[in-house]
Parts: structure tokens; C-alpha cells; sequence
């Protein structure tokens, strides 16, 4: 395994954390009640459900009591690096790949 390339992963962790703080929104006004019915809004909302998947979903048996939003924002930022890593890897691989191909 090579090293990182940290400017595809802090790109990456960027685009990331904006999607992530849109669909958060997003989900927080649809249970609210007040979510309107255009695409982008609802794909946003299920958008939410894959971007929260290892820590909120996993780990939410694993809670404390008294210290949800900070409990909530540190899984948050977990899953943005943890994405954010496995989107670098990603690039990595296929470009590795093609290199390997054209040789």
C-alpha cells in the first residue's frame, strides 16, 4: 500500500461534508414535516441513510445518554474520514489499473 495522496483525500473529505450537511438537513426537515416534494430534496433525504451507515446505524446501540450531539457529530466527522479515505482508495486502484494497462 502506498501512501495517501492527501490532496484527492481532503478534496474528497470537502465535497463530503457539504453532501453530508445538505442531507442531514434535508432529513431533518423531512421529519419535521415540512421537506418539499422536488427530486433533489428527496434524493438528499436518502442520501442520509448511506452517508450515516457504519457509525449511526451500527453503533447507535452504543449511545450516551446526555451527550447526543456531541456523540452525533463525532460519528459524523468518523464517517466523512472514513469515506473520504475509501474514495481515495478507490481513485487510487483505477488509476493504478489504467497505468498498469497502458504498459
Amino acid at each position: 500500500m502506498t501512501r495517501i495522496n492527501f490532496h484527492i483525500f481532503s478534496l474528497s473529505v470537502i465535497v463530503l461534508s457539504v453532501l453530508m450537511t445538505y442531507s442531514v438537513m434535508a432529513e431533518y426537515v423531512s421529519e419535521e414535516g415540512t421537506l418539499s416534494s422536488n427530486t433533489t430534496s428527496i434524493v438528499l433525504r436518502k442520501t442520509y441513510t448511506v452517508l450515516m451507515y457504519p457509525t449511526q446505524t451500527l453503533f447507535n446501540l452504543i449511545s450516551v445518554k446526555g451527550q447526543g450531539f456531541s456523540i452525533f457529530i463525532i460519528r459524523l466527522i468518523f464517517n466523512i474520514l472514513l469515506y473520504g479515505l475509501i474514495i481515495e482508495r478507490l481513485i487510487f486502484f483505477f488509476t493504478f489499473l489504467k497505468k498498469r494497462k497502458t504498459k
